[in-house]
């Protein structure tokens, strides 16, 4: 069985290589493809490389290698082809094509460019290959957390986790730093709301006590809670790189599915137009009208 579809993938190769090899337009557009699919996974393997704690997929880097032994084959061909390259300018129709394709890629060198102007490092729905899942977000940071979602209980649930923020809270303290969480009012009918969308409890009453306690432990520690439903989960990591996702709620958004957040959009502020400073400003205002965790608590 595996015999036969080695056979078949060299069969498949076989027609590739001749395909290209008889048309010097086909010969051109797989040059041309090339160069853009290795601009692109060079770029993206670049920015990751260059950002602490991401880690970059295996197919990425075999995506790159391929892309740059296709590229070889390709100048390959044409300079063994080159008696032939008159053949282009009689193809006029077939050139114009291949400008529209080209036209089209939608992962265009400018659009790479564009998107680092404003901070874009990546979206991804694979939250676990990122430096931002809670676990890595508690090892890595040492002078600032900011935080804006529903309960964050991820952060403090278990036994494990609320060592890891206990542990992220000292070395956070030793260094004056600050850890600020903005969280739904554990009394608000949005919450009840959210969870009766979500059909699951997001956040009970214990996760709340829980805050206030740290809260009083810990002098960089300061929770605060929204009164109203979030449009967005933000996280931002040692005032370097933030995530940024919307929330769905309603059925109608999620295509019936319970999934209550979206992809993360990972940005960073090294630009003076990153969306970086467009998200703060977002939390500092969020921040400024939310009323502290401990007075909430105190008045049940």
């Amino acid at each position: 069985m595996v015999e036969g579809t080695s056979e078949k993938i060299e069969q498949k190769e076989n027609k590739i290589m001749n395909f290209l090899k008889n048309n010097p337009i086909n010969m051109v557009l797989g040059f041309i493809a090339s160069i853009i699919t290795i601009g692109q996974y060079a770029f993206v393997v670049y920015n990751k490389i260059n950002i602490p704690d991401f880690e970059i997929e295996r197919k990425e880097i075999i995506y790159l290698i391929s892309s740059i032994i296709f590229l070889f084959i390709i100048i390959f061909l044409i300079c063994k082809n080159t008696q032939k390259n008159n053949q282009i300018k009689s193809h006029k129709n077939q050139l114009e094509k291949m400008y529209d394709i080209i036209k089209s890629y939608p992962y265009q060198f400018d659009d790479l460019i564009d998107m680092k102007k404003i901070g874009i490092v990546r979206c991804t729905s694979k939250w676990k290959e990122t430096g931002f899942t809670t676990t890595n977000c508690m090892k890595s940071i040492n002078k600032e957390l900011l935080f804006m979602g529903i309960g964050g209980a991820k952060w403090i649930e278990e036994n494990k986790e609320r060592q890891l923020f206990e542990d992220m809270l000292k070395r956070n303290a030793n260094n004056d730093g600050d850890v600020k969480f903005l969280i739904i009012h554990p009394y608000s009918k949005e919450l009840k709301e959210i969870q009766d969308q979500c059909d699951r409890k997001l956040v009970t009453e214990s996760n709340y006590k829980i805050w206030v306690d740290l809260v009083e432990k810990y002098t960089c520690l300061k929770v605060k809670c929204y009164n109203h439903t979030p449009a967005f989960r933000l996280q931002f990591m040692d005032g370097t790189l933030m995530a940024v996702a919307r929330y769905q709620f309603a059925s109608e958004e999620n295509n019936g599915t319970k999934d209550c957040h979206s992809p993360h959009l990972i940005i960073n502020n090294k630009e003076s137009m990153s969306f970086y400073y467009v998200f703060q400003r977002y939390f500092n205002h969020e921040w400024d009208k939310a009323t502290d965790i401990t007075e909430i608590m105190k008045l049940k």
